[in-house]
């Protein structure tokens, strides 16, 4: 069944979608672009959220179709409300699940010049999405029998830095982790944590139904029912979810994004693009993002793979059409490469968007391929230092080489005032 549908303050053109049942039982959706091609990119929303409700999805769908990839999004049994409930493994397996659909989706076609089986595949992550990513790679057997061949992390916060920063000024977050703890140490992370909140409840009076106001039962998702294990997991440190803290030790930085990149002995490397938000509302004021993406360069970023931006203008879901923009082109130059990356090529050198992953220099700016940036972008760039990033500059050496120069052997031309 085909829809027309337009994310949360989307100006673009609504962009129809194909409904199919990825899973029957239970029965859960997923929603496609453009299911007559090979190549997809699977996109995975964060906590609360579910099909359709990320504003950047329209742009960056219209903007992939060029690429002859199809934006895929299915639903998990996390999504909204579900997450209370859920786990990063169980997402982990559900996106298994995804892509043996896909592939047999598309090995089920014939005719229309349709490929047969499945292309590149990339997956995209939102907010907890992006530990979706982590968790899916952190697993050998997934890593080497998955065919992805890239991975895009927008939004890679920290739910234990957020929730500590929280607890600062509310005591009760700290007391409900150390029950939850507690909890998970007795071997009881299913118990669910007590809640006093209720859904709308039936009227006591008839006569009152004049006074009610209809409302949307948002308590369910947006604090829903909560298992032990799962507030621990998103809320303690070195729980589950503790993937994007900004604390977490080198070793342990390298060791998560080298599992997303891949290796040669698992196949082909992955191209891999992290992208943060300038403004992102979600980190604490003792992390910038311009800090965290200058090292996870450092450590992570030596081979070419990986790559860490950071989007301007962009919030935790990049509610600003300039953000938008900034974060489709990021988007459309890394599927640029993956498109055609060889079998035998995997992740290559990738920098995306011309942007530079040097430790020594500010975080990259993703503000580059695709439509050249505005006037007021590349004033922007050159007034914070970060002229590098503009698209078709480049660093030119003052010094060619460490040669000695060669001495001159052709006579030297006479001045027109000099006797000849």
């Amino acid at each position: 069944m085909a829809t027309a549908t337009s994310a949360p303050g989307s100006s673009a053109t609504p962009v129809r979608h194909t409904l199919s049942l990825w899973h029957q039982s239970p029965t859960l959706p997923l929603l496609e672009t453009l299911p007559s091609s090979a190549n997809v990119l699977i996109f995975i929303p964060g906590l609360t959220d579910t099909l359709g409700t990320v504003p950047y999805l329209d742009e960056l769908a219209t903007n992939i179709a060029e690429l002859d990839f199809s934006l895929v999004q299915p639903q998990l049994s996390s999504s909204l409300g579900g997450f209370g409930l859920s786990s990063l493994e169980a997402d982990a397996q559900e996106l298994e699940l995804v892509i043996k659909f896909l592939q047999e989706q598309r090995k089920s076609r014939d005719g229309q010049g349709t490929p047969s089986g499945l292309g590149k595949v990339v997956l995209m992550g939102h907010s907890t999405g992006c530990q979706d990513i982590a968790h899916f790679f952190a697993l050998a057997d997934r890593r080497r029998s998955q065919a992805v061949h890239g991975a895009v992390l927008q939004a890679p916060v920290s739910d234990r830095e957020d929730f500590e920063w929280g607890a600062q000024t509310d005591a009760g977050r700290k007391s409900r982790l150390e029950e939850a703890t507690r909890l998970v140490e007795q071997g009881k992370g299913a118990t669910l944590l007590s809640r006093d909140i209720l859904p709308p409840q039936p009227l006591a009076k008839e006569n009152e139904a004049g006074n009610r106001t209809p409302e949307v039962n948002g308590q369910a998702f947006e604090e829903p029912a909560m298992t032990a294990y799962r507030y621990w997991s998103l809320n303690a440190k070195g729980g589950h979810d503790d993937y994007f803290s900004s604390d977490l030790p080198d070793d342990r930085v390298r060791a998560i994004w080298a599992n997303i990149v891949g290796s040669p002995s698992e196949g082909p490397k992955r191209r891999v693009l992290a992208l943060l938000g300038e403004k992102d509302e979600f980190y604490p004021p003792s992390v910038t993002p311009q800090a965290l993406a200058q090292k996870w360069n450092a450590i992570a970023g030596n081979e070419g793979e990986f790559n860490a931006l950071v989007v301007q203008g962009a919030n935790h879901k990049v509610d600003e059409p300039a953000a938008k923009s900034n974060l489709v082109r990021a988007v459309v130059d890394l599927l640029r490469h993956v498109a055609a990356d060889t079998a035998e090529q995997g992740g290559g050198n990738f920098v995306a968007a011309e942007s530079h992953s040097d430790a020594s220099s500010a975080a990259p700016t993703a503000v580059a391929s695709g439509p050249a940036p505005s006037f007021d972008e590349i004033v922007e760039l050159i007034s914070t230092g970060q002229a590098d990033s503009i698209p078709g500059i480049r660093s030119i050496p003052l010094k060619i080489n460490e040669a000695s120069p060669s001495q001159a052997t052709m006579q030297r031309p006479p001045k027109p005032w000099e006797s000849k």
